[in-house]
């Protein structure tokens, strides 16, 4: 559990690991859950949301950690977020579907309220509570494997198309994209410490492993946005990982080997396409961030209100997409420029200040700070061509991993405070998740009890690129689902269903 390795284990301890746990799970939410990818998975997240917002409210030790950590963080992160959920609120109260709109508000708080949570236990023993998350990320990827080697062997057996034609375990190739980026960096701590034989083993071969994924699932934005990161992370960290850069290395030349066994090797046998690594997917973006931001020009201030670009008719016709696959745009679209500079504000000013912890960092320290370093500046580039910011396992993980870095951060800064809250905080605290939840709850609850009914009909069921969700499986919020990009629509088309 992510808290101090001495500590007796109290009800943070069990928040956070049964949010680790689902987390772990999340690839195989749809079949425990009996649903559709995305939508399980969707399902999955807001328990645990909805969850940590009721624990905050009737648990004195969940929410006592919470106002630790939010007392903890520097000033101009509390001074945005309060800005961004304020101007949420504002531009929800004007947007054509307000209460989808308190739906992302409700569901940004209440995940930030998760990552605080994390940040406090984590910040209490930081090392230990890293071991345990990059462990927790090895038997995610392992159970993984797992569903990759069902899926492939029963493709072959049934003589139809194979990984990542077949189940993938996403409604979209691109989510599992989104969830390498957020955790690869975990994935190798345990090969880069002094673990272990069997956990370091697993750890080198699985990372291996899902490169090869992102390899085979033509993941351009994740294996650019990890190798830029990795770039950064060598020119900030230096010596202290210099020779870990070879294990990197190495496993990534593994990860091309295990592409060319596991993925390109059985399309060849079987006489099947082999899934292209490169797509001419840039004019299509260019056109949807153009879309957004003619949105963007016609409400500048407040923007059309958060998750309505997927109830934009013209928007979802002419784009074909459900949001805008740039967390930049999308915020200007939706929640209007203020909030965008708040955003950008914050994200900016947290790198940077992580970057210089990150040169002072001491030894014992520096394959944390690297690993986790990996993981911020990789979704952070990652968001820029995708919807890291959207997804539901990308949230949840992207909750679990910035609170892991945020306690790392304050580790290093300011001593444990054992002093109670306020009554007063507490109960504004309380308050606020309560109001988030039932957002969710009100604006979320009625589509939650028949997802299988907003899996509309026209839109083609295959897991590549086809699908384009966004809260839920079928996208839009007007119940006519956009058309598949013409790019992904031609490669379905051409694709060899058979051996």
């Amino acid at each position: 559990m992510l808290s101090r390795p001495s500590a007796s284990v109290d009800a943070t301890d069990i928040l956070t690991a049964t949010a680790l746990a689902v987390a772990v799970l999340a690839p195989l939410a749809p079949s425990l859950l009996a649903a559709q990818p995305h939508d399980g998975q969707r399902l999955a997240q807001l328990a645990v949301l909805l969850g940590t917002g009721v624990s905050v409210a009737v648990v004195p030790a969940i929410r006592a950690s919470l106002l630790r950590a939010w007392a903890a963080l520097p000033p101009v992160l509390r001074v945005a977020f309060g800005g961004v959920v304020g101007l949420g609120v504002a531009s929800s109260a004007t947007a054509a579907l307000p209460g989808y709109a308190l739906v992302e508000v409700g569901v940004l708080v209440l995940s930030a309220t998760l990552s605080l949570i994390v940040a406090d236990r984590v910040s209490q023993g930081p090392q230990e509570a890293l071991r345990l998350l990059s462990r927790a990320v090895v038997v995610m990827v392992g159970f993984y494997a797992l569903l990759f080697a069902v899926s492939q062997v029963a493709s072959i057996a049934a003589g139809t198309r194979l990984w990542p034609h077949a189940y993938t375990g996403f409604s979209n190739i691109r989510h599992l994209n989104q969830l390498q980026t957020w955790t690869y960096g975990l994935l190798l701590l345990p090969a880069l410490t002094a673990e272990s034989r069997g956990w370091r083993r697993a750890s080198l071969g699985l990372s291996a492993f899902w490169i090869a994924l992102a390899i085979g699932s033509g993941g351009r934005g994740t294996l650019l946005a990890l190798a830029a990161s990795l770039v950064v992370a060598w020119l900030l960290f230096g010596p202290a990982v210099r020779r870990h850069l070879w294990t990197v290395v190495g496993v990534a030349v593994a990860g091309i080997g295990l592409y060319l066994l596991l993925v390109w090797l059985p399309a060849v046998l079987f006489e099947q396409e082999a899934y292209r690594l490169a797509r001419p997917m840039g004019e299509a973006r260019l056109l949807v961030w153009g879309l957004a931001l003619e949105r963007f020009a016609a409400s500048p201030w407040l923007g059309v209100g958060p998750m309505q670009l997927a109830a934009d008719a013209a928007f979802l016709a002419d784009g074909r997409v459900a949001h805008p696959h740039n967390a930049v745009v999308q915020v200007l679209a939706e929640w209007g420029g203020g909030a965008a500079l708040l955003v950008v504000t914050a994200v900016g000013w947290g790198l940077w200040r992580w970057g210089l912890a990150a040169r002072r960092e001491r030894q014992d320290r520096a394959l944390g700070s690297f690993v986790l370093t990996l993981a911020l500046l990789g979704a952070a580039l990652h968001a820029m061509v995708s919807g890291v910011v959207v997804m539901p396992v990308s949230q949840l993980w992207g909750g679990l991993v910035v609170g892991a870095a945020l306690g790392w951060y304050l580790s290093a800064r300011r001593a444990p405070s054992a002093a109670a809250p306020g009554a007063g905080r507490a109960w504004i605290a309380s308050a606020l998740v309560l109001a988030a939840g039932a957002a969710v709850v009100l604006g979320a609850g009625p589509d939650a009890m028949r997802v299988d009914e907003r899996d509309l009909a026209n839109v083609r069921d295959t897991t590549v690129l086809t699908l384009m969700p966004r809260f839920w499986r079928a996208g839009s919020l007007l119940g006519v689902a956009p058309d598949p990009i013409p790019e992904a629509e031609a490669h379905a088309a051409t694709a060899s269903p058979g051996r």
